[in-house]
């Protein structure tokens, strides 16, 4: 990312737009070539005549400056989106190195030995395989679903998470109880069935 000045002057002849001689400025500094090379989306500043541009490298480079006039180079870190591994195993964690066994959408339990359909087919009661709370997977405001802090990524700690599922299995279990309407009207037939 750099704060290059939209047009310099020359000493002899007119004034020359910094965009045409930027990618050439930036290989004779770095000695390698950009993968992209690009003002940002924000116009210039009018105070000062400055745009920013942004470089892209496959490779770090070290920090450069140029035409003498702009502030040294910065690497832009962008933070990595906060995802639930999906279609697996529907936890927050690592795809590349996830070793869990794969869940279903909607009631987590494990598909590798799956009879039933899976995902928005599943005709099980929804159960999340994070907070094991009485909705899917993919409910967005699961209290598991670790937290961004600045650039952080903050999770629970073992001992709260483990909190979070207690109560969350509980809310689920009590979900699933029948109503006192169906408990009694089931007591009431049960008798009449056996006679």
């Amino acid at each position: 990312m750099l704060d290059i000045p939209i047009t310099i002057y020359s000493l002899v002849g007119p004034v020359i737009n910094t965009a045409e001689l930027i990618t050439e400025k930036i290989i004779a500094q770095t000695k390698k070539c950009s993968v992209s090379c690009r003002p940002s989306q924000y116009r210039a500043n009018p105070l000062t005549g400055k745009i920013t541009w942004i470089v892209s490298f496959l490779e770090p480079v070290c920090p450069f400056c140029i035409f003498n006039t702009s502030n040294l180079a910065k690497a832009i870190h962008k933070n990595p989106a906060i995802a639930r591994h999906n279609p697996d195993c529907q936890s927050y964690c690592n795809p590349a190195k996830c070793t869990k066994y794969a869940k279903c959408l909607y009631c987590s339990s494990k598909t590798d030995q799956y009879i039933r359909p899976s995902g928005e087919n599943c005709t099980e009661a929804a159960q999340c395989a994070n907070c094991h709370g009485p909705h899917p997977a993919k409910h967005e405001n699961c209290p598991a679903a670790p937290k961004r802090k600045g650039r952080k990524l903050i999770k629970l700690t073992k001992k709260k998470l483990n909190a979070v599922r207690r109560y969350r299995d509980k809310q689920f279990r009590d979900a699933q109880k029948p109503t006192t309407d169906t408990a009694s009207l089931t007591r009431d037939i049960q008798p009449r069935l056996q006679a």
